[in-house]
């Protein structure tokens, strides 16, 4: 839990593998010090795809940092060009570990400082935000959803369309290429959920909306999402990382970065 003038956040993620997997290649971090919030979804069908996740977790708070020391006023810049320097460091770890070459990641993340969220997403992982209503901050990296927006398919057909799940960008990449950056204002009582495609894919935007709005702790929020999805049969991993903000002028512990990755589990 990590205090800021009048807005307080507690933040707390989630992950569960699926009915349809063998093993989780999903990560979350929670860093509450740093105000830092992640999940990243290793690319099925890709070799190391829970390596590609974990070092993520790893690697970006650590770029992040550099970042901001040379201009911590620019958080905006500061979190595009971390994001950008982790796709080169996602293929130099891919280059260096035996059958890892070509391994790739969704990001889906949240820099909090103050009264601002920086949002940032490569691939299909999504960050909502429930304000009188829950409305998505980031813009699907697929082939399906560029087809959507451009009107070349409906929405009901991209959810059986062949080339569903096709990244367009990712982190890992070949092509050096930056992130979406987007800076929005906090209100107390907003409240961000951070989610894999597991979770989106299978709930209706209603049923995100009403578990997200309930007004009940972010853990049993977290909960109540992976249940609802894995009700759903959701056969691909399931991450969640839920992100509460509120108003109070006291001071609260920093806790321990809440860490889930597919090789490590939690600690």
């Amino acid at each position: 839990m990590t205090t800021s003038p009048s807005i307080q956040i507690r933040a707390v993620g989630l992950t569960d593998k699926g009915q349809g997997r063998e093993r989780n290649e999903d990560a979350y971090l929670v860093d509450d010090a740093r105000g830092l919030f992640l999940v990243a979804d290793g690319m099925g069908g890709r070799k190391g795809g829970g390596v590609a996740s974990q070092a993520v977790v790893k690697h970006l708070p650590d770029l992040l940092n550099d970042r901001l020391r040379h201009g911590p006023a620019r958080r905006t810049l500061a979190l595009r060009d971390a994001v950008f320097d982790l796709n080169a460091t996602i293929r130099k770890v891919g280059e260096q570990g035996s059958g890892l070459r070509g391994m790739g990641t969704t990001l889906a993340c949240i820099l909090i400082h103050g009264r601002t969220a920086y949002v940032a997403n490569m691939g299909d992982s999504r960050i909502y935000r429930w304000r009188d209503g829950l409305t998505c901050l980031t813009q699907d990296h697929s082939l399906t959803a560029l087809l959507l927006r451009e009107g070349e398919i409906s929405a009901r057909s991209a959810a059986c369309h062949p080339a569903r799940g096709q990244l367009t960008r990712y982190v890992g990449m070949e092509q050096d290429i930056y992130p979406d950056v987007r800076s929005e204002r906090i209100r107390p009582g907003d409240r961000f959920l951070l989610c894999t495609d597991g979770l989106w894919n299978v709930l209706p935007d209603s049923t995100i909306a009403r578990l997200l709005g309930a007004g009940t702790e972010p853990a049993s929020v977290c909960s109540s999402l992976v249940e609802a999805a894995k009700a759903a049969e959701s056969q691909d991993n399931i991450t969640c990382v839920v992100v509460a903000c509120g108003t109070t002028e006291s001071r609260s512990r920093i806790r321990r970065p809440s860490v889930y990755s597919a090789t490590e589990g939690m600690r």
